[in-house]
């Protein structure tokens, strides 16, 4: 599904702001792109509407990993 057709939660302040539901935005957008702060609102809203890849990384443990059997420790004087 395209981002311009997913819905959002800022789409009524968007229609608001502009004056038009957020598809009539879109299309005059793409006719006359004359005006800077609906290609940015837009712009912004599809980014928005894009799916976040996360990474998950492991969690560290709370208690420290012994020390190999038979590893040289390092001597401090």
């Amino acid at each position: 599904m395209s981002t311009s057709a997913k819905p959002s939660s800022q789409d009524d302040l968007l229609a608001e702001t502009f004056g038009a539901p957020v598809a009539a935005l879109h299309e005059r957008a793409a006719v006359s792109p004359g005006v800077p702060a609906l290609a940015r609102a837009l712009e912004l809203r599809s980014f928005l509407a894009q799916p976040q890849i996360t990474t998950t990384l492991p969690p560290a443990t709370a208690a420290p990993v012994p020390p190999r059997a038979g590893a040289a420790r390092e001597h401090r004087p």
